[in-house]
């Protein structure tokens, strides 16, 4: 192997060559924590896929800001505390850190009944047909 060449396949040892990003006197791809990265110990990314309400509703509305929708923007989720869908309504265009103030508000604010509204949000509950 010639000096800054990379390879992706490991040797007969089960480690990978020396490559471009970090060249080493050894012939071993050195890690700073273990000395060496083995092929049956890969290191790994993780992400956190749980999201919470907020975070669900500013992202989807960062999106359908930039994708220009028109407002009234409504939203639908499942609330495990009401056992029930919620409908969240942002009648008019406003900042996400505006948004994100309002959810923390209706959030520390809601009691036993799910329905809440200010000038910047409105929640509530979706009717099903078996409710009428």
């Amino acid at each position: 192997m010639t000096s800054g060449e990379v390879t992706d396949k490991p040797t007969q040892s089960g480690r990978y060559q020396e490559s471009s990003i970090d060249r080493l006197s050894s012939s071993e791809y050195k890690n700073s924590s273990t000395g060496t990265v083995d092929v049956a110990s890969p290191a790994m990314t993780s992400k956190n896929l749980n999201r919470s309400k907020i975070q669900i509703l500013i992202r989807e509305y960062t999106e359908d800001l930039a994708a220009g929708l028109l407002h009234p923007i409504s939203y639908l989720l499942y609330d495990r505390k009401f056992n029930t869908d919620l409908i969240y309504v942002i009648p008019n265009k406003i900042g996400t850190e505006t948004l994100r103030l309002a959810l923390i508000t209706y959030i520390r604010e809601r009691t036993e009944q799910p329905s809440w509204s200010n000038e910047n949000l409105q929640v509530r509950p979706r009717k099903r047909p078996s409710d009428d």
